[in-house]
């Protein structure tokens, strides 16, 4: 599959594998999801903004890893221009988490939080990391979290998904440390 053209392989019924959008999957994932009476989704936007599709989503935390120049025929060509196209996802009161550094990046994410009066969160970096086949490190409350990856990007990701789970905690999601680890 290509993702520059928002496409995804899905088998469907052993027929042969078939090219469908990501409108469409995404479509298909929010249908199965309310017909199961899904409590939780994670969803991973498309090309992210304004114009994405799971923006009829109400999340309960927005989360914006770090920007890069991918879709930069879709997004703009700077730092400043993807990063407004990618703020699109930032809801009115609904907190906003960020690993990003780059100052040009944080600044578009903060206006658009001030301006959308959402909490902005920009997270500390994990600390004591050991890197090797397997990865280990502590962040916050979370003490020799293992990444079974030699992957170090992966130690700088995962410490979203910790605090997102600490942001849900607040707003009273149940998520035990056992689910976590």
């Amino acid at each position: 599959a290509d993702p520059q053209k928002g496409c995804c392989e899905m088998k469907i019924r052993s027929s042969p594998p078939c090219l469908v959008s990501f409108f469409r999957s995404f479509d298909m994932s929010v249908e199965v999801c309310h017909i199961h009476d899904v409590d939780f989704v994670i969803y991973e936007v498309g090309l992210g903004g304004e114009l994405d599709a799971t923006n009829i989503i109400k999340p309960l935390v927005s989360v914006v890893t770090n920007i890069g120049y991918d879709h930069m025929d879709y997004l703009g060509n700077t730092l400043e221009l993807i990063s407004q196209a990618k703020a699109g996802i930032i809801k009115e009161k609904t907190p906003f988490i960020t690993a990003e550094r780059k100052q040009a990046c944080v600044n578009v994410f903060q206006q658009t939080c001030m301006h959308k009066q959402a909490p902005f969160i920009m997270l500390e970096d994990a600390y004591n990391v050991q890197y090797g086949s397997d990865s280990f490190f502590d962040y916050k409350s979370f003490h020799d979290v293992h990444l079974e990856t030699p992957a170090k990007y992966q130690v700088s990701n995962a410490p979203v998904v910790l605090h997102t789970c600490l942001q849900l905690r607040k707003l009273g999601v149940a998520i035990s440390d056992e689910a976590i680890y």
